[in-house]
């Protein structure tokens, strides 16, 4: 069968054959895409879920930013470190230039917190919109091929004035053998598109909560030595 199918392409018209290539092409790339994906949201996976129960056991801000620097595969992890080190800087200025409420680091930090969401979401999400191109495309450019090749196999009839099975039947096989191409590229390119799009939106989602839950304990922890000191110095 694989003979046959290699046979029939080698046998088909040269547009037949570059869109084939094509199609082998698009294919090739949207398999590498798949597995690179699937990798790299494996490792994000366990190194995020081995600093998230680190935060979970220790909740202590400075144990939890040394572990942060252990653990920086993760995007947990940088979204704590840009929390962590944007309190402290905009904390130093405020001392320096006008004192200010401690609940007014809020903003720089979440500022600082949806820049390194939207740059971490932004590498996941690098190659998808190629799946989504090949999905759209492949089945058009396998058609294309289907429908160039049909047309010189009318062309071929009208030349040998036959138009038995024997003479229809292999150029229409060749011709079909693009759509089937361009429907095998496309369909795993979709479902891999979808799912890891479904993926990363669960993901950005599950970020966008712990930036805003590590944003209320840093604010919470800063108020509590804003406090300690206000108390000490009243004594």
């Amino acid at each position: 069968m694989n003979n046959s199918i290699l046979e029939m392409i080698s046998n088909a018209g040269v547009m037949v054959q570059i869109v084939m290539v094509v199609l082998l092409f698009f294919s090739v790339f949207s398999w590498a895409i798949i597995f690179q994906k699937f990798i790299v949201f494996l490792k994000i996976s366990r190194v995020s879920q081995a600093f998230l129960s680190f935060i979970k056991e220790h909740e202590n801000l400075p144990l939890c930013y040394e572990a942060a620097k252990r653990y920086q595969l993760s995007p947990f992890a940088k979204v704590f470190l840009s929390a962590y080190k944007e309190a402290a800087r905009t904390k130093n200025l405020y001392i320096k230039t006008n004192p200010l409420p401690i609940s007014y680091l809020n903003d720089d930090m979440e500022h600082r917190v949806r820049r390194v969401i939207d740059k971490e979401m932004s590498s996941i999400r690098r190659y998808l919109p190629f799946l989504a191109t090949t999905g759209n495309t492949a089945p058009f450019i396998g058609l294309y091929g289907t429908v160039w090749g049909i047309m010189s196999s009318f062309k071929s009839i009208g030349l040998k004035k036959s138009a038995n099975l024997a003479v229809v039947a292999p150029g229409i096989a060749e011709a079909l053998i693009a759509t089937a191409t361009g429907l095998f590229t496309a369909i795993p390119a979709v479902i891999a598109y979808n799912h890891y799009l479904n993926k990363s939106g669960n993901f950005l989602a599950e970020l966008e909560n712990f930036g805003e839950d590590i944003i209320g304990m840093i604010i919470k922890e800063l108020d509590r030595r804003g406090q300690a000191k206000t108390s000490l110095r009243a004594k």
